[in-house]
């Protein structure tokens, strides 16, 4: 029986290789667009549950960011839809989000930190990026395998007193040597797309390094080793390393007409999770 389960997982494998638009092999067990349609519910139950923010000055600024981003994501990336989704959320999260299916959302906290409309181009780049690189799916197709991995494992040690101590070990060596590792790719791999894209649209690359700066200044992070993002501080100087590659767009978007003209308005002030009941 487990040899008939590691042919089968190993035939898995080798129908589910793909490549990132960075070069990267991917594990691609599922595909983007099995994903799409639970990730639209979620956005619709998350513009329902959470505060949506109203000003037009806030909301024509976060289009002004991100219509361009994906203007180029969409004429390079053929698979991604042509319409996009965007929601502005009052809250004092600094976050912002992209979903397969074209499901975008921003927090004004993200908005108050980011000081330019470059530095927020660079944050959404890197959110795009993620769905350029489907690695919600990849993220997914890695968790089946681990989960196949440890059945695999449970039952060549079935027989052994010290299953329990050795299935544990295993299970946080998937957690800290596979999983964690992989989003920490994933995280690099979306800054360097980001990083790309938003120099495509006429937004300046070097932002992208203050934007990061400005992060790492904003609350404490756990050790990389056990952090699903790489430090803040090392990804800022990864991307003033790209800037060689990058300032050559950003100057052929300029030459070509590319300018966005993004005046950053009063950012309204946050509402607190416990302040939305009332």
């Amino acid at each position: 029986m487990p040899r008939f389960i590691i042919s089968l997982l190993l035939c898995s494998l080798v129908s589910a290789c793909a490549t990132s638009p960075t070069g990267r092999k991917q594990l691609m067990m599922v595909d983007s667009d099995q994903i799409a349609p639970a990730a639209a519910k979620s956005f619709t139950e998350m513009k329902q549950q959470e505060r949506l923010e109203k000003d037009k000055a806030v909301n024509r600024y976060v289009h002004c960011v991100i219509d361009p981003l994906i203007v180029e994501a969409t004429a390079d990336y053929e698979f991604l839809p042509p319409n996009w989704d965007i929601a502005v959320f009052n809250s004092d999260s600094v976050n912002a989000f992209a979903m397969p299916g074209g499901k975008v959302g921003v927090y004004t906290a993200l908005l108050q930190l980011a000081e330019t409309p470059d530095q927020l181009a660079a944050v959404m780049g890197h959110e795009i990026g993620h769905v350029i690189a489907r690695h919600s799916a990849e993220r997914m197709s890695t968790a089946q395998l681990t989960v196949i991995g440890m059945t695999l494992a449970g039952i060549a040690t079935a027989n052994n007193e010290q299953q329990s101590i050795i299935m544990a070990a295993l299970g946080m060596g998937a957690y800290v040597g596979v999983q964690l590792p992989f989003s920490r790719t994933h995280e690099t791999e979306a800054d360097d797309i980001g990083q790309r894209l938003m120099a495509k649209a006429g937004f300046d690359p070097a932002h992208a390094v203050r934007l990061w700066q400005l992060m790492a200044g904003n609350g404490k992070t756990p050790p990389e080793l056990l952090s699903t993002h790489p430090d803040p501080n090392n990804r800022a100087e990864r991307l003033r390393e790209n800037l060689g590659k990058m300032r050559p767009l950003y100057l052929q978007a300029k030459a070509a007409g590319k300018n966005p003209q993004c005046n950053k308005p009063v950012i309204p002030k946050t509402v607190k999770p416990a302040e939305k009941a009332g």
